[in-house]
């Protein structure tokens, strides 16, 4: 048997009330059960920690697809369940695209011990796991002693740091199943002339609109925390993908969780605002 499920505790029921039904038709579209965790069963000081319950659903279901509940996943998403190899663990290696996660890798290493893990770093927020990946949602790799410390990703990182410490093989699923951020694409991609062309109409955008000069400052900022190599691939807009996730400010540059997921299924429903809103993303902040 499979299993979708997601984590919802809280202040995450309002998001539930829009995501799960969305949630619960990709499950029925591929033949699995949908499965919520409502209550807490870890108590650990953060409900994240609750995806560790994971563990006991795999002595019924022999695959699992998790999906947080801040997640909206398109009614074209095709089956994860095919995607993924069953001997190997499927996730996004975000760490492919940014650095933000790198002091993470340096904390839980600090606190539980060095196994020579640099930079790989997927996010935990879509995962693909067989009963044989069960013991990576045991409490016994560390979960009491890494709870106590604050931050760092939480429950992310530790599964990292289990996957690398017990080498499990990942199969990278891509940004297009877990769309964690909002292009920012450097413009260093661009010849001379082109580079300075775009420096001059963002210069006189800027005089003349305040929120274009706040939809720079972001994106520069955001900058800071990127991968760039020759060759890489750039990612697209997040309406091209199948599963768009809004962890932490992810695709928000104003509003809530709530607001911006509520924004983008009003977007999705209208064919000329979706591609305009891809084209030129700063539409956005006129919608």
């Amino acid at each position: 048997m499979k299993a979708i499920v997601t984590l919802c505790i809280g202040e995450e029921y309002k998001l539930g009330e829009i995501t799960h039904p969305l949630l619960k038709s990709y499950a029925d579209k591929i033949g699995a059960d949908f499965i919520v965790i409502s209550e807490s069963k870890i108590n650990l000081g953060n409900h994240n920690f609750e995806k560790f319950q994971i563990y006991e659903l795999f002595e019924k279901y022999s695959r699992i697809i998790y999906l947080d509940t801040d997640i909206i996943v398109t009614p074209e998403c095709p089956n994860l369940f095919e995607i993924v190899p069953q001997e190997i663990f499927g996730a996004f290696f975000v760490s492919e695209y940014t650095y933000f996660h790198d002091g993470a890798i340096k904390k839980i290493q600090d606190k539980l011990g060095n196994i020579g893990w640099a930079r790989k770093y997927f996010n935990a927020g879509v995962m693909v796991a067989s009963k044989q990946h069960r013991n990576i949602f045991s409490k016994e790799n560390g979960l009491l002693e890494w709870s106590k410390e604050s931050g760092a990703f939480y429950d992310q990182t530790l599964f990292n740091y289990t996957i690398q410490r017990l080498e499990i093989p990942v199969y990278d699923i891509g940004y297009k199943f877990n769309h964690t951020t909002d292009p920012q694409n450097s413009i260093l991609r661009f010849g001379r002339r082109i580079n300075q062309s775009i420096n001059f109409v963002n210069s006189l955008l800027t005089s003349i609109l305040p929120k274009y000069k706040q939809y720079l400052q972001q994106k520069q900022k955001n900058e800071n925390y990127i991968v760039h190599y020759q060759g890489k691939k750039l990612i697209q807009h997040r309406f091209n993908s199948h599963i768009i996730h809004y962890t932490g400010k992810g695709h928000r540059q104003r509003g809530s969780k709530l607001e911006q997921i509520q924004k983008d299924l009003f977007l999705m429903k209208y064919k000329s605002l979706n591609l305009a809103v891809k084209l030129v993303p700063f539409l956005e902040n006129f919608l």
